[in-house]
């Protein structure tokens, strides 16, 4: 059995799910957010005091060692569609790199990339949604998990890890377009899927609480926003249905009012449904559930396999040509190996040998055909006095 983490923090506050895995099964043991007030002179979160305030938080709750999994939010990062030439999947990672050092403002060569393919077909031209990271942001998030006592071991963009956890649980035939809304404690994070395949992420700030129909107007502008970006890059398709994260009357009085003004469907969506709890998760369940559906999408995805759609840690790299030296071995251990019974040719070898030095052997006149004859042996003079070959 395998102990998880996932975390994830913006500037007002972490959030942190802890779980259990057997197989490919996932128990939900604890969820809780802990508080993050420090700040620096800018007005961004303390990464140290996180740090501390987050070993706190597990050392209260008597957690231990377990693997870690971090999300990153879209604000954190570099992110471009990039339209590439036809290409099989396993060259994709040296375009896309090559394309996004001329396209992207402010990427270098050491930053950590990786991105989502949006077509299948290698004889189209392909496009992609390229993501990168700052190495000194990384550097920055590892600071704050060894405050914390953990090591990451994974890094994924939020919104893909949301994403994920609804095409787990709310398929659909054909290409749908749907839009995902998570509320979190003062952003948003806006994700359109086009079938299965994310296609277009926004993050706005917005109020703590926008459930009221009156602190909802700016959320429900941002869904606007998004509704018509997306209208430009798909062409005629358009979001066919909205998807809030989160349960209970404030997201289901926030669902009727997007229904109302946007005329689009809109459903609830509770990361928690189809996952199994175990005891102290029922017993002290987080006071905003939709706040936590990236991390139950990462710990999903972990454990039925470790698959995340972007891993600033584990990117998509060219696939290493296989190694030729086990076909080496296997053809010199083909060449040692006996034929037949080792102790029988072992004798006809030697008697092969004796009939040579009698002259018996069919057709070989005293000399078995395909041998040369011994070269004579050079005087010691003459080995001496040829000067040696140049190396060329």
């Amino acid at each position: 059995m395998a102990r998880l983490i996932a975390l994830e923090w913006d500037a007002d506050e972490a959030r942190v799910l802890l779980a259990t895995s057997r197989g490919s099964g996932l128990t939900l043991e604890r969820a809780f957010s802990v508080p993050l007030p420090h700040r620096n002179i800018k007005g961004e979160t303390d990464q140290a005091a996180a740090g501390e305030a987050l070993r706190a938080a597990m050392q209260q709750r008597s957690i231990g060692k377990a693997d870690c999994v971090v999300a990153v939010g879209r604000a954190s990062i570099e992110l471009k569609y990039l339209s590439l030439p036809p290409a099989p999947d396993d060259e994709l990672p040296d375009l896309v790199r090559f394309q996004a050092l001329r396209e992207f403002n402010t990427l270098g060569e050491d930053w950590p990339l990786d991105f989502l393919p949006l077509d299948r077909d290698p004889d189209q031209p392909r496009n992609v949604l390229a993501a990168a990271i700052a190495p000194q942001l990384v550097e920055q998030i590892r600071a704050t998990c060894h405050g914390a006592g953990v090591e990451p071991q994974r890094l994924i963009l939020r919104p893909c890890a949301v994403a994920s956890l609804l095409r787990r649980h709310r398929q659909v035939a054909g290409e749908q377009v749907r839009l995902l809304v998570d509320l979190l404690a003062s952003e948003v994070d806006l994700t359109v899927m086009r079938g299965d395949s994310v296609v277009f992420l926004r993050t706005a700030r917005i109020a703590a609480e926008s459930h009221s129909p009156e602190a909802a107007k700016p959320l429900i502008l941002e869904i606007r926003r998004t509704l018509a970006a997306v209208s430009q890059r798909l062409g005629d398709q358009r979001v066919e249905a909205i998807y809030v994260c989160g349960d209970g009357e404030a997201h289901r009085a926030l669902a009727k009012q997007i229904e109302k003004e946007l005329e689009l469907p809109a459903h609830l969506f509770d990361p928690f449904e189809t996952v199994q709890l175990g005891y102290d998760f029922r017993a002290n369940p987080p006071e905003h559930p939709g706040r936590f559906a990236p991390l139950v999408g990462m710990l999903v995805d972990e454990a039925q396999g470790g698959t995340h759609e972007i891993d600033f840690l584990h990117p998509r790299q060219k696939p290493v040509p296989p190694s030729r030296r086990n076909t080496f071995a296997i053809a010199g251990v083909g060449a040692a190996a006996p034929r037949g019974d080792g102790r029988q040719h072992q004798q006809t070898r030697s008697g092969d040998q004796q009939a040579l030095l009698h002259g018996d052997l069919p057709g070989s006149g005293g000399c078995v055909s395909g041998l040369m004859p011994r070269p004579a042996r050079r005087s010691r003079r003459s080995a001496r006095g040829s000067p040696p070959r140049p190396v060329r």
